[in-house]
């Protein structure tokens, strides 16, 4: 049995969490993840897993926002253009 190779940005927008997350990316110029968090209703490790996945097909991109001494309080997503 062969395997159909399906195209990286039509797989990651397969899944319905992701599919979710980009719709909800779309309406905004950026997000915090805690924000996104609550559109998506899903914890924040299945959120990230998905994210990473959206971000290596290049539909999102993030920003980190530091404070202080760099130390990163949120992850700031957002869609590529």
């Amino acid at each position: 049995m062969t395997r159909v190779r399906t195209d990286p940005l039509i797989a990651a927008l397969t899944h319905p969490t992701r599919r979710r997350a980009y719709e909800v990316l779309l309406q905004v110029e950026e997000m915090s993840t805690v924000q996104l968090q609550d559109q998506v209703s899903v914890d924040r490790y299945n959120l990230y897993h998905h994210l990473k996945r959206l971000v290596k097909v290049g539909l999102i991109e993030n920003h980190r926002d530091a404070a202080g001494e760099g130390q990163f309080v949120d992850l700031l997503m957002a869609v590529r253009w």
